[in-house]
């Protein structure tokens, strides 16, 4: 998904928003950019009340 695409779910168009200032941050402050979207995407989806499938290992 790109940044500004709608996702369906406000929360995570929300946090995905973070990504579409991304190209005016210098290239070293990316990592910490993606670390916070991560995590804001870890804090949805543990919240879900969905059931989710567990992840195949690899």
């Amino acid at each position: 998904m790109q940044a500004g695409v709608p996702s369906g779910e406000a929360g995570v168009a929300a946090v995905l928003a973070a990504l579409d200032g991304l190209e005016g941050v210098p290239v070293a402050g990316h990592v910490a950019v993606f670390g916070r979207v991560h995590a804001g995407l870890q804090e949805i989806l543990a919240a879900s009340e969905e059931p989710r499938e567990p992840r195949e290992a690899r």
